[in-house]
């Protein structure tokens, strides 16, 4: 089982880190990718460093990277995870293709479902 997870500008930042942290515990696979606005909420909102963090998955990458695996709709995962973007805020990352639409409703975005 693999779960892509990213930590974006939007407070949350603590339940992602403790996400990854449950997920690291049960042996789930996971991928993260966190935001340049997302980092600065951790620095600002939480005591946890980026290393601690992207040491909790199995890989990490830059949000920029339109060539990461992650970014294509043939990529393979069992769900993505973003719990802080609001769905007013998925539409903007639908150009970076982190997202695939939801036909069932029409405004919630998760790659892999």
């Amino acid at each position: 089982m693999t779960i892509i997870v990213a930590i974006t500008g939007a407070s949350g930042v603590q339940y992602g880190v403790r996400l990854l942290e449950a997920l690291n515990r049960l042996g789930v696979g996971t991928q993260l990718v966190v935001t340049k606005s997302g980092q600065q909420l951790i620095d600002i909102e939480t005591d946890y460093s980026l290393n601690y963090i992207t040491s909790l998955v199995n890989r990490t990458y830059d949000e920029m990277d339109l060539a990461a695996p992650i970014a294509s709709g043939s990529h393979i995962s069992n769900g993505m995870v973003d719990n802080s973007v609001q769905h007013e805020d998925a539409w903007k990352y639908r150009t970076r293709r982190f997202f695939q639409p939801c036909y069932a409703c029409g405004r919630c975005m998760f790659e892999g479902t």
